[in-house]
């Protein structure tokens, strides 16, 4: 049964919107990745080490050290949100498209 024109106009409207949701989500999870990263450089940029303050330096260096490890938003601890991510995403789901479109012919 081959679907009318209509209602693939429609499910194109739905894929799209889909998959640009799951682009938004992505993106500010690639935003908030790159920037997480970026933090400990400008604490390790701010000249630390001719820092007087014993308190100030240790608390440099603990940003220094925390920001080592990355941060990731999660989708529900399945897969982290980053535009490579997205792109798996995409392409697993239009290989599995075009195998069910194999499959029915």
């Amino acid at each position: 049964m081959e679907p009318t024109p209509s209602r693939r106009i429609i499910l194109s409207f739905v894929l799209v919107g889909v998959f640009g949701q799951l682009y938004c989500y992505c993106q500010v999870g690639q935003f908030i990745q790159d920037e997480a990263g970026s933090i400990g450089n400008a604490a390790y940029n701010t000249n630390w080490v001719n820092v007087r303050n014993p308190k100030v330096k240790m608390g440099l260096m603990l940003i220094i050290i925390r920001a080592q490890k990355t941060v990731n938003i999660t989708m529900g601890g399945f897969m982290i949100l980053s535009l490579e991510s997205f792109s798996t995403i995409v392409r697993a789901s239009f290989s599995f498209l075009t195998f069910l479109e194999n499959m029915k012919s």
